[in-house]
């Protein structure tokens, strides 16, 4: 489900950057994902079901994504492990990882890009009325 608003419109072409502080497991956050390369991005819900802060050199060879394109290592890097509630959890799009917080894009396990991720900000109605319309619809 993807949510089109004038908030949203700097960032359809640009990669949302940094790592935000008010994530929280268990609440809301907004995906960047688009289908092909050169599309803009949209703005997709899930609910965070994990989140692992990468730092170089210590956990895996991605988190050194950062040297090894010949950047220091200050780009904050972390995989977030997502739930799409509006799908069933029998479904490939239920849930997926996520590498986020430098700026790049990725290629999508599932298909597509991503970009980065952010909070939900706390009462966002649009999300609500939205999930509950289509949430049936999926079921």
């Amino acid at each position: 489900m993807v949510l089109e608003n004038a908030a949203c419109g700097k960032h359809h072409f640009n990669v949302w950057k940094g790592i935000d502080p008010e994530l929280s497991m268990g609440h809301g956050v907004e995906l960047q994902w688009k289908m092909h390369i050169d599309s803009p991005f949209g703005w997709w819900y899930a609910e965070l079901e994990r989140l692992t802060p990468l730092r170089c050199g210590t956990q895996t060879d991605d988190a050194c994504e950062a040297e090894r394109l010949g950047r220091p290592c200050t780009d904050k890097l972390a995989v977030a492990t997502l739930v799409f509630p509006q799908f069933a959890p029998n479904s490939k799009w239920y849930r997926m990882e996520v590498m986020f917080g430098d700026g790049n894009q990725r290629d999508s396990s599932l298909a597509g890009v991503t970009g980065g991720i952010r909070a939900v900000p706390a009462g966002e109605a649009a999300w609500d009325s939205q999930l509950a319309q289509v949430r049936h619809m999926f079921r």
